[in-house]
């Protein structure tokens, strides 16, 4: 992960050679330069949408989720549950 702390230009933004972010929560990319802590309220909802990446562990450590997910517990927590069809 980056430092934490602001970015001072472009050439401290984690993104690919293509500018797709490289973190699961989008911080620090075009879509959040400015993610002093990261996004950590994004992470379960990125995950399930495969969004900018697809996952297949989700390992959260030092993360109180049940706070950063709670806009919208019901969602979080059917999202949690789902399976994929095709690996289950």
């Amino acid at each position: 992960g980056p430092h934490l702390g602001f970015p001072l230009g472009p050439e401290d933004l984690l993104v690919d050679a293509e500018g797709r972010p490289a973190r699961l929560d989008k911080a620090f990319s075009w879509d959040a330069p400015i993610a002093a802590h990261g996004l950590m309220h994004m992470v379960i909802a990125n995950a399930h949408a495969g969004d900018p990446y697809p996952i297949d562990v989700l390992f959260l450590y030092m993360a109180n989720m049940a706070w950063n997910s709670s806009m919208n517990t019901a969602g979080t927590i059917a999202m949690l549950e789902e399976k994929d069809e095709a690996t289950g």
